[in-house]
């Protein structure tokens, strides 16, 4: 069985935590991080944080990760079903280039790049668009308009949504 990116659900929100744990296992985790302002004194400083500290991505067949959980005996860690197929219990699987998008537009580690809920984004008419130039090159997403300004937002729908900072109209092209 090939490896899969399986979503799972950390109820302690340890996600970081628990990344590392299965980094040490030889599994590929990743947790979406972004940029936290906090005030120390009067002074303010940025800080990565989980974006979902209860969402944790691993990249790995069903049976190690299932049999690293048991492994650990606290039965905290739960998959995520997907929700598409009723009356089945299938982890939820997400495509290889949905998780690079992801990974891609949280790697540039930018400030102003953050996830965001539904409410917040606004999409604008038609499909998908690649970067062409700039940080986030590369990257397929679709556009919205969130706080005024035009970004480009990576989702993995029902799971999370991570929107660019500003990306500017002639850096956009057309996916088909």
């Amino acid at each position: 069985m090939l490896p899969r990116w399986y979503v799972l659900r950390c109820p302690d929100n340890n996600a970081l935590s628990q990344a590392q744990a299965f980094s040490d296992k030889g599994i590929q985790a990743f947790t979406p991080l972004e940029y936290r302002a906090t005030t120390l004194g009067e002074e303010k400083l940025w800080q990565q944080v989980p974006s979902r500290p209860d969402l944790l991505f691993l990249h790995a067949t069903y049976d190690e990760i299932h049999d690293s959980i048991a492994a650990q005996k606290s039965g905290r860690l739960q998959f995520v079903y997907d929700n598409t197929a009723p009356n089945t219990s299938t982890p939820l699987t997400i495509p290889q280039e949905a998780m690079n998008n992801l990974i891609r537009v949280v790697e540039c580690s930018i400030p102003q790049s953050y996830s965001v809920t539904d409410d917040e984004i606004h999409y604008r008419p038609g499909g998908m668009v690649q970067v062409t130039d700039g940080p986030f090159k590369g990257i397929i997403g679709r556009v919205a308009r969130i706080h005024t300004q035009t970004r480009v937002v990576v989702s993995i729908p029902g799971i999370i949504s991570y929107a660019t900072t500003y990306v500017p109209k002639h850096q956009l092209t057309p996916v088909e």
